[in-house]
């Protein structure tokens, strides 16, 4: 994973920023699209919060589907 923060320290509006990615990851299964479809209808509910278990989830899908292969990028150097 590259430097960003670790998943636990996002706010809620950056992990229901990065569900469509996930839902577009050629590599979500069936189950993780539709928990992330649901999840961003619930969230437009005023007042939502996800339990601690939809936020793991969440945090889970985004960690595998949005933030991963970031450990081989190649860095160039401005020379």
């Amino acid at each position: 994973m590259n430097a960003m923060l670790p998943l636990p320290n996002r706010s809620l509006d950056e992990l229901l920023f990065w569900l469509p990615s996930a839902i577009k990851n050629p590599e979500a299964t069936a189950w993780e699209r539709k928990f992330c479809v649901s999840i961003l209808g619930q969230s437009k509910r005023p007042q939502w919060k996800p339990s601690a278990a939809q936020r793991r989830t969440i945090e889970g899908i985004i960690e595998k589907l949005v933030f991963t292969g970031d450990d081989d990028c190649q860095v160039l150097d401005d020379a």
